[in-house]
């Protein structure tokens, strides 16, 4: 039997995010290049401190896209089961870090989250719940 679709997945409170952050979720992490195109490159969350989140990119030579400021998109999730599926998008202006390391620090001017897992915990409490 096909179960209806309630609707898209839930929002992370800010202690999921930070519990889902701290895991150092991979992702990807975008800019525009001069022509306007995105370009996107591996990369994977280190930390959140503040508005601040450092992501490592995945090669050096990328990572030095980012010696000057750019606006950037970093984009992370993970999927262990369908109804665990989770991510964040964080955009801002976005550098370097310093260090041997190719990391960025991503400034945060916006971000969205998803959860499934909290939306399955919804309905459950829904379904829960006397009428």
């Amino acid at each position: 039997m096909v179960e209806e679709r309630r609707g898209g997945p839930g929002s992370m409170s800010e202690a999921e995010l930070v519990a889902f952050l701290a895991a150092q979720p991979s992702g990807a992490i975008c800019v525009s290049d001069d022509d306007g195109r995105l370009l996107a490159m591996p990369a994977r969350i280190l930390n959140k401190d503040g508005d601040i989140v450092t992501a490592e990119v995945a090669d050096a030579e990328l990572a030095s896209a980012f010696d000057d400021e750019l606006s950037a998109c970093v984009v992370a999730d993970s999927f262990e089961t369908y109804e665990a599926i989770r991510g964040v998008i964080a955009q801002g202006p976005a550098v370097r870090v310093a260090g041997q390391r190719p990391v960025v620090a991503l400034t945060v001017a916006r971000v969205a989250t998803f959860s499934f897992a909290t939306d399955r915990r919804r309905s459950r409490s829904a379904q829960a719940e006397p009428d």
